[in-house]
């Protein structure tokens, strides 16, 4: 695994991980309209990847504008995968998580000033559900089990056992017991 990034001083993994927790239920709750979508993009979702290098964004090459018709369909695309992937991360075993993931998901490992290492999103031209799926799991690695917390609120029932994983050195997920 490469070197981690480290982040401004001042600025804590926990605030990473808030600032992508903020993101997605800010998007949860955005109503299918390009200006709401334009708005989350360039304040919610952009605080939230904004705390890595310069070097790994993307400089968002001019993307195709959306159909106004396609809008509302592109966000509850996204809402819906965004809420598959919370709703999998309660579920006990990383299957379900591993499965409602894209094949890549760009994420930097950031390390602050106390030596408190987590993941950041990084802002790669993608479709919108892959921006925000890597939302979640940024916050989900970097903080399982207040993930875990607060995905409950979101998402009340869920079945027993514990949705807690953390990364194995080659990249993986493994199953880790709440406390531990």
């Amino acid at each position: 695994m490469s070197e981690p990034f480290r982040l401004r001083p001042g600025v804590t993994v926990t605030e990473v991980a808030d600032a992508s927790r903020e993101a997605v239920e800010r998007f949860l709750l955005l109503p299918p309209a390009k200006q709401e979508l334009a708005i989350w993009l360039r304040g919610s979702y952009r605080r939230a990847t904004s705390f890595v290098p310069h070097s790994l964004r993307s400089l968002t090459p001019p993307e195709q504008p959306l159909a106004p018709s396609d809008v509302g369909d592109v966000i509850h695309h996204a809402q819906c995968a965004a809420r598959q992937a919370m709703a999998a991360a309660l579920s006990p075993g990383a299957e379900g998580l591993a499965r409602s993931l894209p094949p890549v998901l760009k994420l930097a490992e950031v390390v602050d000033v106390f030596g408190v290492c987590g993941f950041a999103p990084v802002d790669v031209p993608c479709c919108l559900a892959d921006r925000v799926l890597a939302l979640i799991v940024a916050e989900y690695l970097t903080r399982p089990e207040e993930f875990i917390e607060n995905a409950e609120m979101l998402f009340p029932v869920r079945s027993a056992g514990s949705g807690v994983f953390e990364v194995t050195p080659h990249g993986g997920l493994v199953r880790r017991e709440p406390g531990r």
